[in-house]
């Protein structure tokens, strides 16, 4: 069942050169019964299926009877809790399970491979060009966010590669880092720190490579990042506040040049994770608290 919400503003460019806005089209795409929370989104290359990580049957082979359909927080440790996921050029799915560690999924779907284990909160997950896979243990203390992100800076980044299996540590020390996004010539990337209210660059390349330095500074909540279709911005949602949420674009350079109210459907909601462009006006929305997928149509954003 789809639904449609129509709201039409104005927009409105503030004393600071950043364009303000507000969505200007809502449709929601209704979860199956009984699963809640898309986290993370991506897409099949050359397929207009979309895939989510969510809750409804998160054991991935063991414990069916009991975590089929079963969406309560207190069955994570033994049913798992998928976040972060990426698609590669093949088709192939990584996904982050929390509980569980990195895994992976061919493109006809079926059982999920574990392929790295050693992980405490694994959260956020990248792929560039080549096939390297990116991730983020979100903090070696704990697996849930509302604890990690009051004084944990135990959080790292680390690449997997397919070929040899191997898993490398890229950075340490990070505090509750949610999102990643490459950029486009994969030299680095970006890092969302929850609880310090930045964004991080990591470099993968060039005269810099193997440092950190500050992207992006006073962006409170800032949940995730995902690259723009074109490569030239890039798109943080934020949370300041619980049913408080904005979607930024930030240029290349770290400086904000829009910010979108993201309300609707989302009024009543506490927390939206993802906003994934699939077009130059249209994003989709995900939250762990939605039973349904977002889709926002936004003009001169």
């Amino acid at each position: 069942m789809k639904m449609s919400v129509v709201v039409v503003f104005a927009a409105l460019l503030l004393p600071s050169a950043v364009l303000s806005l507000e969505v200007s089209v809502y449709s929601m795409v209704m979860l199956p019964n009984n699963t809640i929370g898309p986290a993370y989104i991506t897409f099949l290359p050359g397929s207009p299926v979309v895939a989510l990580t969510g809750i409804s049957n998160g054991d991935y082979g063991w414990n069916g009877t009991l975590c089929d359909n079963n969406t309560s927080p207190s069955l994570f440790g033994t049913c798992g809790r998928a976040l972060g996921i990426a698609t590669n050029t093949s088709g192939f799915i990584y996904f982050c399970d929390a509980y569980k560690g990195l895994f992976g999924v061919g493109p006809s779907g079926g059982p999920a491979t574990l392929l790295f284990p050693y992980l405490f909160f694994c959260n956020a997950v990248d792929i560039d060009s080549i096939g390297m896979v990116y991730f983020t243990d979100g903090s070696q203390k704990y697996r849930n966010n509302s604890l990690a992100r009051i004084n944990d800076t135990s959080g790292r980044l680390l690449r997997y590669d397919p070929n040899t299996r191997d898993v490398t540590v890229l950075a340490t020390g990070l505090a509750t880092p949610t999102g990643i996004a490459l950029s486009s010539d994969n030299s680095y990337i970006l890092i969302t720190q929850l609880i310090k209210d930045t964004i991080l660059k990591f470099y993968i390349t060039g005269p810099k490579v193997d440092s950190l330095e500050v992207f992006a500074r006073n962006i409170p909540g800032a949940s995730n990042v995902r690259r723009s279709l074109d490569g030239s911005n890039y798109y943080v949602p934020q949370n300041p506040k619980p049913y408080s949420h904005f979607l930024l674009r930030i240029n290349s350079t770290g400086n904000v040049q829009a910010n979108l109210s993201i309300a609707g459907p989302y009024s009543n909601i506490a927390y939206f994770r993802d906003a994934r462009p699939v077009s130059p006006t249209a994003f989709y929305i995900g939250s762990q608290y939605a039973n349904f997928l977002g889709v926002a149509t936004i003009f001169g954003f």
